[in-house]
């Protein structure tokens, strides 16, 4: 058997996902995916307990549906959108224990326990995204100590499955990078990353496979709330979804019809055309190449600008700050968000 690792799904209201082209895919498989967003018990939420103050996303309850057709027995919750509705996060714990659907991360980050094959299988899970309302600061150095003791007193695989990068941008950042290599060298036999919405690079480090972003899995272009979620990049309907064994890989890319909400597998490969970064690249190396490709917006301020507790910190005070100058603009009308 194998575990598959999705990106991020999410299923509003009024809303249905043809499944058909995927489904023998994950007939004789266990799946994982991160659950972007709560699960809404009632339609009147959606409107009345969102915050008025960034893009709010969301799940209905025929999520569970797509999600057991799709053998899919784990989600993390471990996301910046998982708050984004004052109703009780409970109400998504409680649907997905009746449904014998395992979760984890609302404490950022979180260890799943399971196993391969007979064999013991720990998942971290973790979140650079925080915002005002999410989840709480995560510490790159306790990531990487967890997977060392997990290493020491077991025989088992240890897989990184975290939210992070930065959103439609087909380059790692580079201290997610750095972040990587530190959970391989403690031990990680695997890295699946999402977040970004688009399928970002991989790369082969110390004979260990790291996929820094699989893109969307399930993420319908439609209205949620008021407002209609739409990606201009054609990229992001390519999606890719990684099969392994606990020794072999296997990369399935998909692709999702903005118009049709289906989802179609293009093409399996132990070794599809995708983009790698260049083995032995030096961290300086791949920063410089990464300066190259993003604007200097993206690249001064955008960015974390080192795996650390203190580059996490700041990021959260920068983006406590921001939303804070956002609810003013609303509060005084110069703003006005739909």
């Amino acid at each position: 058997m194998s575990l598959l690792f999705c990106g991020d799904i999410v299923l509003p209201f009024d809303t249905s996902i043809d499944l058909g082209n995927i489904k023998p895919l994950f007939a004789n498989n266990v799946a994982i995916a991160n659950l972007e967003g709560c699960i809404l018990l009632d339609k009147r939420d959606v409107g009345k307990n969102r915050w008025n103050d960034k893009y709010s996303v969301y799940s209905c309850p025929s999520i569970l549906q797509t999600i057991k057709e799709l053998n899919i027995n784990y989600v993390s919750l471990c996301n910046n959108h998982i708050f984004d509705y004052k109703v009780p996060i409970s109400n998504t714990e409680n649907i997905l224990k009746r449904n014998n659907i395992k979760y984890f991360g609302l404490r950022n980050h979180d260890i799943l326990t399971s196993e391969l094959n007979g064999k013991p299988l720990f998942i971290i899970t973790f979140s650079t995204c925080v915002n005002g309302h999410a989840l709480n600061l995560y510490n790159p150095d306790k990531v990487v100590e967890d997977i060392k003791t997990l290493k020491r007193e077991n025989d088992c695989y240890v897989v990184v499955y975290p939210h992070w990068g930065i959103e439609r941008l087909q380059y790692v950042e580079p201290a997610d990078r750095d972040h990587a290599h530190r959970c391989i060298d403690a031990g990680a036999d695997l890295i699946i990353g999402h977040h970004p919405h688009i399928i970002q690079q991989i790369e082969i480090y110390k004979g260990k496979t790291i996929v820094y972003s699989v893109g969307n899995f399930i993420f319908p272009q439609t209205y949620y709330g008021k407002k209609k979620l739409i990606f201009n990049n054609p990229a992001i309907l390519e999606e890719l979804i990684v099969e392994w064994n606990g020794q072999d890989i296997i990369f399935h890319t998909l692709h999702f019809n903005a118009d049709t909400n289906k989802i179609s597998n293009l093409q399996t490969t132990r070794d599809n055309n995708l983009s790698y970064i260049p083995e032995g690249q030096t961290s300086q190396e791949y920063k410089s190449f990464f300066k190259s490709k993003v604007n200097n917006r993206t690249f001064y301020i955008t960015r974390r600008k080192s795996d650390s507790y203190r580059s996490e910190l700041f990021c959260f005070l920068r983006s406590k700050t921001m939303r804070f100058i956002r609810r003013t603009m609303i509060n005084i009308g110069i703003h006005n968000p739909k």
